[in-house]
């Protein structure tokens, strides 16, 4: 039987190395989270990146856009290596990834390895040591987006530096720091910086990719169509504060003795998101429906000597197709936080973990201790932060998604219309010679 049982077990473990090499983006952030050590910090950065993901399709949906805009493809392009070794190298100047490695170790051998990776006894730890990846699948894909939306536009060519470093700061100067769970004003904005201007555009430039959608829309469902986007989006940031307050109230269930209390406070606050979701659910429901209209409507009157409107519909189906892969990659990421933090009591094991840290404090070189000190404190900060920002986060990923996907079909079916439309004159056409 133990036999057996070690042989199972180095079969799983070897299936589990090829999933994650092999793997979409989102499975390998799921495997990837049973490498690593099973931390509440691990967990927070995890939320903490689901988060940029959700703010930067926030950007995404709110950057002017235009037919010749070249943003869309700029920001949804494929990492090459060139840009994967830069973000590598660049995120080693945040707090944790520039001392993580001085205590993993010692915070491995006093916590663990994932509970999934702990049922395979050694092999699995082994395993999970191997596999376990200073940078998570997702991270590369947020950050080439911090990259592009929040670039130094006084940036020169790296040559032009004194060092290596030198560049990377300049280069960095603007990025927001996404690891900290500080919010100040909307959930869906980077706290603490602005993304900048990509281009300006020479075409006819619309405000963002929602009033783009109004552009393509008859002129006589344009003002039906905005009236309900604008009621969505309301309906959407009302469930946006009882899901923070319902984190709140989460979290302090964690560390409060008066249990009941709370968990009544729960229950009614529970009551309220479902009464605002059901709200929001039917605000998406005509919403959803007046762009469904839109394309019955373009059918009859699509004009295909209007280039423009061709390419606008490209660069909106681009975004669309972006922010809704994106946006499914976040909530998986929050879910994958969620279910770690609870199967692996993160929160109740906190303190042993701060404990790991603080033994930790000793392998941290003199020239790094200012970054260790700046790492623990943000921990402390996020532990209270986390849940509230899972559950929002989820809402809007799985909101994101939604209408991504409307966007990216109506834009789907627009262009086929157009392309149809263009072949039949053309045979037209023809036929007239």
């Amino acid at each position: 039987m133990m036999r057996f049982k070690q042989i199972f077990s180095q079969v799983v473990a070897s299936f589990f190395i090829v999933w994650t090499i092999s793997g979409c983006a989102a499975l390998q952030e799921t495997m990837a989270s049973q490498m690593e050590v099973p931390t509440l910090e691990n967990q927070a950065n995890r939320v903490a990146i689901g988060m940029a993901i959700v703010r930067e399709n926030a950007i995404m949906e709110n950057l002017e856009i235009s037919s010749d805009a070249a943003w869309p493809a700029m920001v949804c392009a494929q990492i090459d290596e060139k840009q994967k070794e830069f973000i590598e190298r660049a995120v080693m100047y945040d707090a944790y990834y520039a001392t993580a490695h001085y205590t993993k170790a010692i915070q491995r051998r006093m916590l663990g390895s994932g509970s999934l990776m702990n049922e395979f006894g050694d092999v699995g730890n082994l395993a999970a040591m191997a596999m376990d990846q200073s940078i998570s699948p997702l991270s590369y894909k947020a950050f080439h987006k911090i990259d592009v939306l929040f670039s130094n536009p006084d940036l020169k060519s790296q040559s032009a530096y004194r060092s290596q470093e030198e560049y990377f700061r300049e280069r960095t100067k603007n990025w927001p720091n996404i690891f900290s769970f500080k919010s100040v004003g909307s959930f869906l904005e980077f706290n603490n910086a602005k993304p900048v201007r990509i281009e300006s555009p020479q075409g006819d430039i619309y405000k963002n990719i929602n009033t783009a959608m109004l552009a393509l829309a008859p002129v006589s469902l344009a003002k039906d169509l905005e009236i309900s986007q604008n009621e969505y989006d309301t309906s959407l940031e009302e469930v946006e504060a009882l899901k923070m307050q319902l984190g709140d109230l989460t979290s302090q269930l964690e560390s409060s003795k008066a249990n009941a209390s709370i968990k009544s406070e729960i229950a009614l606050k529970e009551e309220e998101i479902k009464s605002a979701e059901s709200i929001a659910n039917e605000k998406e429901r005509i919403y959803f429906t007046q762009l469904d209209r839109m394309v019955v409507e373009i059918e009859n009157s699509v004009d295909t000597k209007d280039e423009d409107y061709k390419k606008l519909a490209h660069n909106i189906n681009i975004v669309a197709k972006e922010i809704q892969s994106s946006s499914y990659e976040a909530y998986l990421t929050f879910s994958v936080a969620l279910t770690n933090i609870t199967v692996n009591k993160s929160l109740q094991n906190f303190p042993n973990e701060l404990k790991s840290l603080l033994i930790g404090k000793v392998f941290i070189p003199p020239y790094l201790q200012s970054k260790y000190n700046e790492r623990v404190a943000r921990i402390v900060e996020n532990s209270l932060l986390v849940l509230p920002n899972v559950f929002v986060g989820s809402y809007y990923a799985a909101k994101q998604s939604s209408r991504a996907a409307k966007f990216e079909a109506i834009t789907d079916k627009i262009l086929e219309i157009y392309d149809v439309k263009a072949k039949q004159d053309y045979a037209q056409k023809q036929t007239n010679k």
